[in-house]
């Protein structure tokens, strides 16, 4: 990747919680909100919440198209929010926040610097707060549009994690992308105050969230199989240990339980016919 007039498009998302719903995909790439995909982000992103660090992860698919995860994990402040508190908390514990970005390209590691991820969270933060406050589980996914990826700023350390490999397909995603036009990509800000991610018409969407729905199951569910936001496998799981479930999964243990069902049917008939000529032989 180059810098310069050539440096590689980034698109920003976020994934956390409310006090009264589980983690989900909150801002996404538009190229993965407007073809539903979006919740794979939810099994790719995850690690020990720090704000000392950045991670870095591959997410390859049944084909070998790849998109890459730049992030970090934090915690969700009562500032984030508008709240007088230090952290946003769901009982006891504080509420962590995945805020990063999506890239086509491998990125360098010297693109991890909190000059990134404060414009992420600054590009976000009106979206963040409305999904907190709104505390709902039809929250619809914001699509995000390009950003530049700073030229320079403080690094952090990045953790590379293991790729992620899945058994699903990109390639709708990737060949509906459209290249954002000039206009509306969304420069490396100096300064100013939080700017909503830009929501599109609701083609599709979810009219009272103003977001995209995740079509079947919760917004930004995890593929089937997927460790989930955090890791749910334990902070540090790395690989694909389970892999995700093809869609033709599910009509396999449709399947499976016919010819179940079938072999009992048969069993009962064969033994109601045993029993009538055991009682006609007496």
């Amino acid at each position: 990747m180059t810098h310069g007039t050539d440096r590689q498009d980034a698109w920003p998302f976020v994934i956390t919680r409310t006090a009264s719903h589980d983690f989900q995909v909150v801002v996404a790439p538009r190229f993965l909100a407007e073809t539903r995909t979006h919740g794979l982000l939810t099994s790719v992103a995850g690690g020990e919440v720090s704000d000392e660090n950045a991670y870095l992860r591959e997410y390859r698919d049944r084909a070998g198209h790849s998109l890459w995860l730049l992030y970090r994990v934090v915690y969700l402040t009562g500032a984030d929010v508008g709240r007088d508190v230090e952290y946003v908390r769901n009982r006891s514990r504080r509420t962590p926040l995945m805020e990063g970005v999506v890239l086509l390209d491998r990125p360098r590691t010297d693109d991890a610097t909190r000059e990134l991820f404060r414009l992420v969270h600054v590009r976000c933060a009106d979206v963040v707060k409305e999904f907190h406050d709104a505390d709902s589980d039809t929250f619809g996914v914001r699509p995000s549009d390009a950003i530049e990826v700073p030229e320079s700023g403080t690094l952090l350390p990045c953790v590379t994690q293991d790729t992620y490999h899945s058994q699903r397909s990109i390639q709708a995603a990737l060949s509906g992308r459209p290249r954002p036009p000039a206009e509306r990509r969304v420069p490396v800000a100096t300064g100013g105050g939080p700017a909503v991610v830009p929501v599109p018409q609701d083609r599709g969407g979810v009219p009272a969230a103003g977001g995209y729905d995740a079509g079947p199951g919760r917004p930004g569910s995890p593929e089937p199989g997927g460790q989930g936001p955090l890791g749910r496998r334990g902070p540090r799981s790395t690989g694909d240990t389970g892999a995700p479930a093809s869609p033709d999964d599910g009509r396999a243990v449709d399947r499976t339980w016919a010819v179940v069902g079938a072999l009992t049917v048969t069993v009962l008939i064969l033994s109601a016919a045993l029993l009538v000529m055991l009682l006609t032989s007496l």
